[in-house]
């Protein structure tokens, strides 16, 4: 998942800082994680940490990790992993607060998603049969 860089003028040590937190979000985002623990990883307060991560990429802090946690949800929804393991590995403590979060950013929940996903992959493998191999059947 990329973000853009949205403010290049002051670009110093702290953009660095910054990027770090932002790859530490990608690469741990099954774990717990809440704004205190990511303000100390980059070693300043909850405040000032929330503003520089938004002017930096455009969007708050547990808002990407939230978009970085529905992106793998996305991916483990379409394997047949059960919704609450698959809560677990996106690191959500409570499925309910998982499914709230994803019908949030989703606009379904994750059983609709999964579903709706396996409809449109069958429908996806009856347009890619070659005209020659399908059978018309009459009703």
């Amino acid at each position: 998942l990329l973000l853009t860089v949205k403010n290049t003028e002051k670009a110093n040590y702290q953009d660095s800082n910054l990027n770090e937190i932002y790859q530490y979000i990608q690469e741990h985002y099954a774990e717990p994680m809440d704004l205190n623990s990511l303000a100390q990883l980059y070693g300043a307060s909850v405040s000032y940490f929330s503003r520089a991560f938004k002017q930096h990429f455009g969007t708050s802090p547990m808002t990407f990790v939230n978009e970085v946690r529905m992106h793998y949800a996305r991916l483990f929804l379409t394997a047949t992993e059960m919704i609450q393991e698959i809560a677990g590995h996106c690191g959500f403590e409570k499925m309910e607060y998982f499914c709230y979060v994803f019908k949030k950013t989703e606009g379904c929940t994750p059983s609709q998603y999964r579903m709706n996903r396996r409809h449109a992959d069958k429908i996806h493998q009856v347009e890619d049969i070659e005209p020659e191999d399908r059978v018309d059947v009459k009703l």
